[in-house]
């Protein structure tokens, strides 16, 4: 069972990942928050092959402005080279008689464990379309090597079309060079 941060609720707090590098070195990570309505923390746990524990990870710089930040997946290179990626913000549309239109900014998230502490390294947003700024939100993430990691997940922005209020969507790929993080073009 997940461990509940101090001051959360269960039903607020979620575990979307897991990655083991041994069987006494295992991740999983998501978010938690004090209710079912409060902004979204990260949230990492750690596995020593005997008792699970929270380990302190970092919120974007921004996320209380755009509504919390959450991890969705996690991969491991070695004990001291782990990456976690998700989103800042929380994306909804409103679907209102006045066209709709996105209510909230999403940003990407990449976290980096280097063996002694969870750390945000930036990553690129998709540019926006038409004066729109997209949600991009990282999904799931492949580590090969240091220099050699993977993350996809989609970019959408909302769309006001024949009095109605849609969700564009295309696919987001992200690749870490050793040095940086950089957006891969892929065939939609």
């Amino acid at each position: 069972a997940a461990l509940t941060p101090s001051g959360a609720s269960a039903d607020s707090t979620e575990l979307a990942g897991v990655a083991a590098v041994s069987s006494t070195d295992v991740w999983a990570l998501g978010s938690s928050a004090t209710s079912a309505t409060a902004a979204p923390t990260t949230l990492t746990e750690h596995w020593n092959g005997s008792a699970w524990s929270i380990a302190k990870s970092p919120d974007a710089s921004n996320a209380a402005a755009l509504g919390g930040d959450q991890l969705t997946a996690v991969a491991a290179v070695s004990q001291a080279d782990i990456w976690a990626v998700g989103y800042i913000g929380t994306p909804t549309v409103s679907r209102s008689a006045q066209g709709g239109g996105q209510e909230t900014a999403v940003q990407t998230l990449t976290e980096h464990w280097n063996g002694t502490a969870w750390l945000v390294v930036n990553a690129p947003d998709v540019a926006a379309r038409d004066g729109v700024e997209p949600w991009d939100v990282l999904t799931s993430i492949d580590a090969i090597s240091t220099d050699d990691v993977w993350a996809a997940g989609v970019t959408e922005w909302p769309l006001t079309y024949g009095g109605g209020s849609f969700v564009a969507a295309q696919p987001l790929v992200e690749h870490w060079n050793g040095t940086y993080w950089a957006i891969v073009s892929v065939p939609d």
